[in-house]
């Protein structure tokens, strides 16, 4: 018996096209909103989806920014990634029309005060806030 894996992805532009003009809409109208990079995606019959990393000069200003998206944005989970070479908060959220956006905020290996694993929820969102507050 041979097996064979199917190789062809089908890229669907308009997803693409919908979930970069959704990303664009949505900074438009929060002008507040800071972007390090930004990557669209989409593969097969599934949505595009939209990526976003938060610029990173230092951790309290990383999480800040993650915080200011946080309030812009629907259905929001948060999720903290403990690891010792690339720890990162996430906020896995839609953009008001529907379209799926992660963003991703890198933190310093050396300041996760108190994180000894990953953590999720009401948790990450007191850990952020307590963390951006050097940005005040």
């Amino acid at each position: 018996m041979t097996a064979t894996l199917e190789t062809t992805v089908t890229v669907s532009w308009g997803q693409i096209d919908h979930a970069a003009a959704s990303v664009r809409a949505h900074t438009d109208r929060h002008r507040q909103l800071v972007v390090g990079s930004l990557g669209v995606h989409a593969a097969g019959e599934s949505p595009g989806r939209v990526e976003v990393f938060v610029p990173a000069p230092d951790q309290p200003k990383a999480c800040a920014g993650l915080l200011a998206w946080m309030d812009t944005l629907d259905h929001a989970t948060l999720v903290l990634r403990y690891c010792d070479d690339d720890p990162q908060a996430r906020a896995y959220a839609q953009l008001s029309d529907g379209t799926p956006i992660t963003v991703v905020a890198p933190l310093d290996p050396t300041r996760l005060h108190g994180v000894e694993s990953d953590r999720t929820g009401e948790w990450v969102l007191h850990w952020l806030r307590w963390q951006a507050v050097e940005t005040a």
